[in-house]
């Protein structure tokens, strides 16, 4: 190879898809890094199980990507989607409290609330749009979490995800 051909300029769509690997490649490891928690420490459960053993879930329906979720047996009130996550690849690691979403958000903020617990990023402005007109009942809303948590967006992470529908614990205070 000349000297030539290293400082050649790539051309627009050279850079392009340069960056974008390098995008792509960034995006991992730093998803990586967070979901094992060497990024940021988890968050405080506040009043939550900080960890629940995998035995209690294994009748949880499974989703695409690695993703089950289980509903707390009589949970009705003020509920809220609890997500836990663990390892794939340890099936005997238990699964670790990593945020909550509450149920009985505005449409729009449960829309982004879940993009960010789920996928880590904000949901675009259309997709807040559409997702949230589409909101209108508790199915709509659990489809939602399904979907996200079961993208393979989500499961990008190497991680499987618990989603628990459950009782929010009482106010602090």
């Amino acid at each position: 190879m000349t000297a030539e051909a290293h400082t050649a300029d790539p051309g627009p769509d050279g850079l392009a898809m340069l960056a974008l690997g390098l995008r792509t490649r960034l995006r991992a490891v730093m998803v990586e890094q967070a979901l094992a928690g060497r990024v940021a420490p988890p968050p405080d459960p506040g009043g939550r199980p900080p960890s629940l053993l995998p035995a209690v879930f294994a009748s949880a329906p499974v989703l695409r990507g690695a993703a089950r979720i289980w509903r707390q047996p009589g949970a009705s009130g003020g509920l809220e989607w609890r997500l836990y996550l663990r390892p794939e690849a340890d099936a005997a690691a238990p699964f670790r409290y990593a945020g909550a979403i509450p149920h009985d958000l505005p449409a729009e903020a449960f829309v982004d609330a879940a993009f960010r617990l789920l996928l880590g990023r904000p949901a675009d402005p259309e997709t807040q749009a559409i997702d949230g007109a589409r909101l209108t009942s508790f199915a709509a809303r659990e489809a939602l979490v399904a979907r996200l948590a079961g993208s393979a967006e989500a499961a990008r992470g190497q991680m499987l995800r618990l989603l628990v529908l459950a009782v929010m614990p009482p106010a602090a205070g």
